[in-house]
């Protein structure tokens, strides 16, 4: 295996263990000691249900590495749960990158900011940042690797035809 795709792997499971922990923090924040409203149980969900999504997402990248690379023919069903997870997680994603001008913002460029500096916030920002450009790259890479795989399944199996002649 190429040093891309063991990177590739490394971010999969860097960024499944945060969105984990994430995920594990918002919950216990979301049931730990008061009743929530329909509003709070609204965006539970929705977080919860976009955590989910990128675990998904990292954990059947790591099933597409380890078990079609590099050039067993994926099935057809998991061609679709990839197409779908990907669409998702790309939506999922922009809509936290936009989130993150947002924050990035409210943590170096307001009045607030400039005038009482929290080093804490932003280095969690900045943290956040390196995960949406990790999030990024691994997009990017799900991509080439679904079209590597493809392509040496298909030129094994010509050159397999090739050979019964």
């Amino acid at each position: 295996m190429s040093l891309k795709w063991k990177i590739f792997r490394a971010f999969n499971y860097l960024l499944l263990i945060i969105v984990l922990m994430v995920a594990a923090m918002g919950t216990y924040y979301f049931v730990s000691g008061h009743i929530p409203g329909a509003e709070e149980t609204f965006y539970y969900v929705l977080f919860i249900s976009g955590a989910l999504v990128l675990i998904t997402n990292f954990c059947s990248n790591i099933y597409l590495l380890e078990r079609y690379y590099p050039d067993t023919r994926i099935e057809k069903n998991f061609l679709v749960l990839i197409a779908v997870m990907m669409s998702l997680s790309s939506l999922i994603i922009t809509f936290l990158t936009l989130s993150y001008f947002y924050i990035f913002y409210d943590a170096f460029l307001s009045e607030e900011a400039l005038s009482y500096p929290n080093n804490y916030s932003r280095i969690i920002v900045l943290l956040f940042g390196a995960a949406l450009v990790i999030s990024y790259f691994i997009l990017w890479m799900q991509v080439a690797l679904k079209k590597s795989i493809q392509r040496n399944f298909s030129s094994v199996f010509h050159n397999f035809l090739e050979s019964a002649d």
